[in-house]
């Protein structure tokens, strides 16, 4: 069983924030089934609002019977319950102080605040409607999304006597960058930097300290390409990673400097499943990274436990300690006398570059009739494969498995059609694409596949609905005789992109284990495998070979097209002298 060890570190900046920021590691990774917080007997109908401080006090908007519901330190019952003079509180915010900001702006048009230990509240701020987002900043600056006027505006808290001064917005909806439209969370960086989910213009933005035109980071219009649909709340992480709601996608995606990952909520279906969100508004984490959020059509508060935050995977055992780090050079071995046995293996390669490899829950169709998911695969497995024009059913078999990883996470792409078949492939994986017009089609790596693109079934073509980037646990890669394999009815090539060779090239250099897989087969038996099951590393032998040696096959196959004229000419001529006494070639 593996045990996780998680180790977190919570940065608290020099001039302090009420707020989490664990630190999380490129390979974090969250239980994907939730645990109920709160249902709605506890919080109501409309919930929607969550701040989680540093203490690990909760805070929850309860907008269908105005108040508000506090639980110190994680209580599984509330402690606290506020309720004077609200109606419909959307947001909130908890300052250093313990203070309690709360958006009280659907009828009262006010922002107030509870002050810690007291149960009366005071006036701070007018405002002209809803705050469906609240934020402080390190300067004590409390900022205001007002959905409904489509901008931001901010108000210092150390003078009463200012006034409110627009930060972000016109007040008319619109997608250019100076605009917003039906503005909902918000967030303020120690540098300043103003995040603001955009909700009907699908995107987020970010304004620079004085700025008011707004540059897109993810959804439309930004530099990666990735569907946002009515994002409604944006946590900024302390390495700067956005963590967003994703309302309408009922999820919560995470974009990092290497693109943008689904959390939970991937199956981007709405659902009361553990594993499923609807309409999903507000996030916050605690203090252990684990995440928290107001699933509003489902009228409950979601937790969702973070179990990975390491590239690093450990088994626990009764046993001598026995620790193996494995890096790209060196193997380091210690032991002790302790009742714990942890084995570590530190993963150096980039989860986005694992090469051609499924998702291990995805199935293949088998000739005798039925299913097997690729995890399940062995060699000499009778599949079915589409042909390379994408329109006849053709037998095909397992020659052999090149990797085979199945419990490490990694990243894929999960595409997901019209009409709802979905495949998963890391990112270099080759598959069959066909482009507007239908006819033409082409070979490319996941990572290249948009929207535009249609995937290929028996005899059809299909659109695709969706595209989604998100972390996912074991992968690996049958190869099978064809180069082709149909799965979950998709058609796709078991080669990747690797060392930016092409599908046909890869089949090339796998044609002498093809010609000796069959030569064997055909002497020996079906029950005998010529190639073998060893998997040496999580990878066939035959894989390193082709990695150690790219270079010398390569030029192998480029040298080879001129080597077999020339030596089937030099035979002709052997032959017509030697039979037919003809001098076709005379040395001078």
């Amino acid at each position: 069983m593996i045990a996780l060890v998680v180790i977190l570190l919570v940065i608290n900046h020099s001039a302090g924030v009420s707020y989490n920021q664990p630190k999380f590691s490129s390979c974090a990774f969250w239980d994907s089934n939730a645990t109920t917080f709160a249902d709605g007997y506890t919080i109501g109908q409309q919930s929607s609002g969550i701040f989680i401080n540093v203490k690990n006090n909760i805070y929850v908007t309860d907008g269908e019977h105005g108040r508000i519901l506090i639980w110190d330190n994680e209580t599984s019952t509330p402690t606290k319950i506020i309720s004077e003079d609200l109606i419909k509180p959307w947001s909130l915010f908890v300052t250093t102080q313990d203070d309690i900001l709360v958006d009280n702006g659907n009828f009262n048009n006010r922002i107030d605040k509870w002050t810690v230990n007291t149960t009366t509240h005071k006036f701070v701020m007018n405002v002209n409607g809803s705050c469906t987002g609240l934020f402080v900043n390190i300067n004590n600056n409390l900022y205001c999304s007002l959905v409904n006027h489509h901008r931001v505006v901010r108000f210092t808290l150390d003078n009463n006597l200012a006034l409110p001064m627009i930060v972000a917005g016109t007040g008319c909806p619109g997608p250019i960058a100076n605009m917003l439209d039906h503005p909902h969370g918000i967030f303020v960086d120690i540098g300043f930097n103003l995040y603001v989910a955009d909700s009907y213009n699908n995107r987020i933005q970010q304004l620079l300290p004085n700025q008011m035109n707004a540059i897109t980071v993810v959804g439309f219009g930004a530099a990666v390409y990735f569907i946002l649909n009515r994002p409604t709340c944006i946590v900024v992480g302390v390495d700067g990673d956005l963590f967003i709601v994703d309302s309408h996608n009922h999820r919560i995606v995470r974009s990092t400097i290497h693109g943008v990952q689904c959390l939970v909520g991937c199956s981007g279906k709405s659902g009361a499943m553990s594993s499923q969100l609807h309409n999903p508004q507000t996030m916050a984490f605690d203090s252990n990274g684990n995440i928290f959020v107001t699933d509003l059509n489902n009228h409950r508060i979601q937790k969702f436990i973070l179990t990975i935050n390491s590239c690093e995977t450990t088994t626990t055992t009764k046993m001598t300690t026995i620790t193996t780090i494995i890096t790209a050079t060196t193997t380091k071995t210690t032991t002790s006398t302790t009742t714990i046995t942890a084995t570590t293996t530190k993963m150096t390669t980039k989860f986005t570059t694992t090469p051609s490899c499924y998702f291990g829950k995805d199935y293949v169709n088998l000739v005798e009739g039925g299913r097997r998911q690729i995890s399940q695969l062995k060699v000499g497995d009778r599949v079915w494969t589409l042909s390379h024009d994408g329109e006849h059913l053709i037998e095909d078999e397992i020659m052999f498995i090149g990797h085979a990883v199945p419990t490490i996470p990694t990243y894929f792409y999960t595409f997901t059609t019209i009409e709802g078949h979905t495949i998963s492939l890391t990112d270099a994986h080759y598959i069959v694409v066909a482009t507007d017009d239908e006819i033409n089609m082409e070979i490319v790596h996941a990572s290249k596949v948009t929207l535009n693109h249609k995937l290929i079934m028996a005899g059809r073509r299909m659109s695709l609905e969706k595209i989604v980037f998100s972390i996912r646990i074991g992968y690996y890669s049958p190869i099978t005789l064809s180069g082709y394999l149909l799965v979950n009815n998709i058609s796709t090539s078991v080669y990747s992109d690797i060392f930016q060779a092409s599908h046909d090239f890869l089949h090339k250099i796998v044609a002498p284990c093809r010609i000796y897989y069959r030569i064997a087969r055909w002497l020996f038996g079906n029950d005998y495998n010529p190639l073998g099951n060893g998997i040496e590393n999580d990878i066939h032998p035959i894989g390193t070979f082709v990695i150690n040696n790219y270079k010398k096959i390569e030029l192998f196959f480029v040298i080879i097209p001129f080597i077999i004229p020339i030596t089937i000419m030099i035979l002709i001529i052997y032959l017509t002298e030697y039979f037919f006494h003809i001098k076709l070639f005379i040395l001078i």
